[in-house]
């Protein structure tokens, strides 16, 4: 696909945009640029071949349950607490 000035000119039209000859000579390669990448990635192999060669699989581990602290001990280092749990004061005027 082709883009050419008149396009560009027409989308900065739209956008409301204004650009000097130079700037819209550069914007229209940058453009081109662009889209000839995009039409390089759609032209891009999708095999099965190469599906299968570079498929993810899932590498997590399965989630196990393990012993734990219990929620007193981790309380006990807390500032603050209240009914069980941390007890974060609001702020006011930018102080605790």
């Amino acid at each position: 696909m082709e883009i050419t000035k008149d396009e560009v000119l027409k989308l900065a039209n739209l956008a409301k945009l204004s650009f000097n000859d130079n700037e819209i000579e550069n914007i229209t390669k940058d453009m081109q640029s662009i889209i000839s990448f995009a039409d390089t990635i759609n032209k891009s192999s999708t095999s099965e071949e190469y599906e299968d060669k570079y498929s993810l699989n899932n590498v997590q581990r399965e989630d196990v349950v393990v012993p734990s602290y219990s929620s007193e001990e981790i309380l006990s280092n807390a500032a603050m607490v209240d009914d069980g749990h941390f007890f974060i004061p609001k702020r006011n005027n930018g102080s605790l």
